[in-house]
């Protein structure tokens, strides 16, 4: 598990440190989903960010992303996932672009 950056005062700095690998998953016309786990072994934060169109994705080992039953995501916006080890994204309705944080 990384440690939090410091500050010159040594006050821990709550950043998003991104990952230089970027995946876009391509749910436009059916539920698809990253084309690897996120990690096998560890928990990872991830950023996914709706890019296309309002979305709805799904995590799991073999995910299916339904749309209107699963987690929304609207155009544009982004939050922060913990994604547990051995599972993968899904996302249906547009282009989910999902960051490992390092």
């Amino acid at each position: 598990m990384s440690q939090l950056f410091r500050d010159n005062n040594y006050t821990p700095i709550q950043a998003f440190v991104p990952n230089t690998s970027t995946e876009v998953v391509d749910g436009t016309s059916a539920s698809a989903q990253t084309s690897a786990v996120i990690h096998a072994t560890e928990y990872t934060i991830v950023r996914v960010s709706a890019q296309t169109a309002d979305c709805y994705y799904k995590l799991g080992s073999n995910p299916t992303a339904v749309s209107g039953a699963d987690i929304y995501l609207a155009k544009g916006s982004y939050e922060y996932v913990i994604v547990p080890p051995a599972e993968k994204i899904a996302v249906i309705g547009g282009k989910l672009n999902v960051t490992k944080a390092r």
